[in-house]
Order: structure tokens, then C-alpha cells, then sequence
């Protein structure tokens, strides 16, 4: 998730439900797996810079539990690299 500061009350407001669907796909994949990632608790509507630090250690946390399943990840530049090899 890539947080910009933005003054913008809507650009905040998706930002958090993206966070907000994100805890919700954690909840339901992660239930009864002993891991707790709660990105939403990081939540500050007057800085959402915690929001940023939080998901990016989600994301981090995840990426580990990942690879060291023996999963790999494989990364695009932007959406329409990933389009491009998923047609």
C-alpha cells in the first residue's frame, strides 16, 4: 500500500478503506494460523504515515511468511505490466 500525503479528505478516506479491506483479508486468511497482523490498528485520520509504516510491515511480514513456505513472488512495475503478462 502507498500512502502520499495528500490534503484531499477523499484521497484519505479510500486510503483507509483500502486498509480496511486489507484487515479484513488478513482476518479471514490468516484466522487459527497464529499470525496477527493489524494493519488497521496503526489508523490516525491526522497522520496516516503510522497507516503507511504499519502496512508496509504487513507487507514485509507476509513476503517472509511467503518465501520461507517456498512460495515466490513475482513483482510488476505498475498495473499494466502485470495486464500485460496475465492477458
Amino acid at each position: 500500500m502507498r500512502v502520499r500525503r495528500s490534503r484531499s479528505p477523499l484521497r484519505a478516506e479510500l486510503i483507509v478503506l483500502d486498509a480496511v479491506t486489507l484487515q479484513e483479508c488478513l482476518d479471514d486468511e490468516l484466522r487459527g494460523r497464529g499470525v496477527d497482523l493489524r494493519p488497521v490498528d496503526a489508523h490516525d485520520p491526522a497522520d496516516l504515515a503510522g497507516l503507511r509504516d504499519r502496512a508496509r510491515g504487513v507487507e514485509a511480514t507476509l513476503v517472509r511468511f511467503i518465501e520461507s513456505g517456498g512460495g515466490t513472488i513475482t513483482r510488476y512495475p505498475d498495473v499494466e505490466a502485470f495486464l500485460t503478462a496475465h492477458p
